[in-house]
């Protein structure tokens, strides 16, 4: 079973400290998602998400695979928990941005958020559209 590790994009971050720091739930379901997301990419032959929990990114770019997921946060809806974009590459997540109904957020928006802080990350990355 491989490591998973993790990394942030810099403005993710900051983010979701602050969002975390709002909702008391929110250390603790950032937290738990993780070590879920570890399990789930470290071993492919039983993953722990269905595509319908862990929905995939598509036009981002060839061989690119970008994931979105909800995070749970107890004391706030299913609709109100935020909805978490990550890269996923060799055998490394990166979170890059989050949006959630609370703030209004659409999926195009971010979409291009993801595009934007992929190859601020990665200027070399061939990303589509």
């Amino acid at each position: 079973m491989q490591s998973i590790e993790f990394l942030e994009h810099k403005t993710f971050a900051r983010r979701i400290r602050k969002f975390n720091k709002k909702y008391s739930g929110g250390d603790n379901g950032y937290r738990h998602l993780k070590k879920l997301l570890g399990i789930h990419f470290s071993d492919p032959i039983s993953p722990m998400f269905t595509k319908k929990v862990l929905r995939r990114v598509d036009r981002v770019g060839a061989n690119i695979e970008v994931y979105k997921i909800t995070m749970n946060v107890k004391g706030l809806s299913q609709g109100q928990c935020p909805r978490i974009c990550f890269w996923y590459v060799g055998k490394m997540i990166i979170f890059l941005a989050f949006g959630t109904h609370i703030e209004n957020y659409k999926d195009d928006q971010l979409k291009k958020l993801v595009k934007m802080r992929m190859l601020e990350m990665d200027s070399t990355v061939v990303l589509e559209g």
